[in-house]
């Protein structure tokens, strides 16, 4: 999922299907491949929106925030703060 976050195909991928009012989703830590989908306006797709995600907390209860290179809480708060 992380490389899905400035992956250029998967972007393009998420931004079709919403301009097409097709659903875009993604659980756990799949909310992070979002963070760079636009929508026409050139609004993040996330941007207002209530989102869920693997936590900060959950990924320190799992011992795993130092193995991966951005946390998706993190990620998702800091695109709602530059909307």
């Amino acid at each position: 999922m992380f490389d899905l976050t400035d992956n250029a195909v998967s972007i393009s991928l998420a931004e079709q299907m919403w301009k097409e009012g097709k659903p875009v989703s993604a659980i756990c830590h799949g909310p992070a491949a979002l963070t760079n989908v636009k929508d026409q306006q050139g609004k993040n797709i996330v941007s207002g929106r209530r989102v869920t995600c693997f936590s900060n907390d959950e990924e320190e209860q799992v011992k795993l925030t130092d193995a991966i290179p951005y946390l998706v809480e993190t990620r998702l708060k800091e695109v709602f703060t530059h909307q």
